[in-house]
C-alpha cells in the first residue's frame, strides 16, 4: 500500500513550517522536487527545520545541481540535464521506496 501526499510550496520565505510539519509527520521518507538550486533552496531549508526538531526522516532531493550550467536551451532540455525529467523523477521514487 503506497501513501503520499503532495505538498505545494510557492514561496521560501516565510516557511509555513506548521504546515510542513504537519505534512511530513506522517510519513518515513520524503521526496523534495525543485526547480531551484540545491543549496539554499527548498531541499535545505526543510532539512535545517528538520535537524533542528531532531526530526529523523529519509530525505532525497531532486533539483538544479549547485555548478555553472554552460548549456541553455528550452525548459524541458534543461531540465532533463540535471535530472528533472520524469523518467529520472520516477528512477529517484523508485529507489527511495
Amino acid at each position: 500500500d503506497l501513501k503520499f501526499s503532495i505538498l505545494g510550496i510557492y514561496k521560501l520565505k516565510p516557511l509555513d513550517k506548521n504546515r510542513l510539519y504537519n505534512q511530513i509527520k506522517k510519513f518515513d521518507k520524503i521526496l523534495i522536487l525543485e526547480e531551484h538550486n540545491e543549496v539554499f533552496g527548498l531541499y535545505s531549508l526543510i532539512n535545517d527545520f528538520l535537524t533542528k526538531l531532531n526530526f529523523r526522516k529519509k530525505i532525497k532531493n531532486i533539483g538544479l545541481k549547485d555548478a555553472h550550467i554552460f548549456k541553455y536551451g528550452k525548459r524541458e532540455s534543461i531540465k532533463k540535464l540535471h535530472g528533472l525529467d520524469d523518467l529520472k523523477i520516477k528512477d529517484t521514487i523508485i529507489k527511495l521506496l
